[in-house]
């Protein structure tokens, strides 16, 4: 079902095809809500084990898409063996290797010229700030975003009936330049850092080997890692030309933040059946 609708490539997609949830307040850095609770307060598993984030509750460790074989959400009546929520909960199985081999991937571009514009924010006319009502407090139109996504996966027999692999990455980039300085502001301040560029880069593997040892027994070891990195760039912006201006006078590059959690984890199940 996943592969057939037009679903968002990304766990809070899936989730809102489950009845009673929504998207989470664009404050959050990730997450939903369930039946009305907050954003924090739901739990993530893969193949069964906990990946939320553990120091926010938002959110949590995410898979390339072509790496998610089923997604069940979970809106309430859940068992023992989903804890530590009160809002819902998202279980993520992954694809394993099979006796058929199994390979794809993707490219996307999403360029900025095919975006409508911003609109820019002006000031609400109160009838009792001259000086303001109605004017331009924060423009808007010279913003621009540009997203690449670029994925593939494959998967398929070491050794038939025995020793299966799968693998599978994924990169995202997202660009985006936007003004970052309100008209409220002084020229000097905004022609120092009244523009802002962000370079978003988000890196998504998984690595799987099922060792069938017997009809009975069986060895899996994954390792999976979901990386994002924000590069900001600051400089000026003239409110009278509407124009960036100046060079980069700020810089800063920050990993594993404002994400669903991302971080590596790698773990080994042995079962019995």
């Amino acid at each position: 079902e996943l592969a057939k609708i037009p679903v968002g490539r990304n766990v809070e997609a899936i989730i809102q095809l489950a009845p009673n949830t929504t998207r989470a307040d664009d404050r959050f850095a990730g997450g939903a809500s369930f039946g009305g609770g907050a954003a924090s307060e739901n739990s993530y598993y893969i193949n069964g084990f906990p990946v939320v984030n553990l120091l926010t509750g938002l959110g949590a460790s995410q898979l390339p898409f072509g790496a998610i074989a089923q997604a069940q959400v979970l809106t309430g009546g859940f068992g023992a063996e989903f804890g530590r929520s009160i809002g819902g909960v998202v279980n993520v199985i992954t694809k394993s290797g099979t006796n058929s081999w199994e390979a794809g991937g993707i490219v996307t571009y999403e360029p900025d010229a095919w975006r409508s514009k911003s609109k820019d924010i002006y000031y609400a006319n109160t009838g009792r700030n001259p000086l303001t009502d109605t004017k331009l407090r924060l423009a808007r139109e010279e913003n621009s975003t540009e997203r690449t996504v670029v994925g593939a996966y494959v998967g398929g027999p070491i050794i038939k009936d025995k020793l299966f692999f799968f693998v599978s990455a994924e990169q995202t980039k997202v660009e985006t330049g936007s003004v970052n300085g309100f008209t409220s502001a002084s020229a000097a301040t905004n022609a120092r850092n009244g523009w802002r560029e962000t370079n978003s880069k988000v890196d998504r593997y998984l690595a799987k080997i099922d060792w069938n040892l017997s009809d009975n027994h069986r060895f899996e070891l994954t390792s999976l890692g979901d990386t994002p990195t924000v590069s900001n760039q600051d400089s000026g912006y003239d409110y009278a030309t509407r124009k960036r201006v100046g060079v980069v006078t700020s810089s800063a590059t920050r990993l594993n933040i404002n994400n669903n959690g991302g971080n590596r984890m790698a773990y080994i199940r042995a079962s019995r059946s």
